[in-house]
């Protein structure tokens, strides 16, 4: 599936799992499999724990998203300059 996507959106072709943009893809495949599972951060039953700093004790749901994040925007930033540079 993610190959699939990447070759129509990026036009990268995804062949080895040593690949550079396979483990990107493979990242961002692991961020969305942690945050669909449900109740899986506190903070989805206590809303009220956005508001606590990153540091707090049980807070590290906070950390997680914060480095998730940093992953996504630069993995995506990645594939959009390689895509770039293959269409010329």
């Amino acid at each position: 599936m993610a190959a699939t996507v990447a070759r129509v959106v990026y036009g990268i072709t995804l062949e080895q799992v040593d690949d550079e943009y396979f483990q990107m893809v493979k990242r961002v495949t692991d961020i969305a499999e942690e945050i669909s599972i449900p109740g899986r951060f506190l903070v989805e039953a206590v809303p009220v724990l956005r508001y606590v700093p990153s540091w707090f004790p049980g807070a590290g749901f906070k950390r997680f998203a914060a480095l998730a994040k940093e992953d996504v925007v630069s993995i995506i930033d990645a594939l959009y300059k390689a895509g770039v540079e293959r269409v010329g």
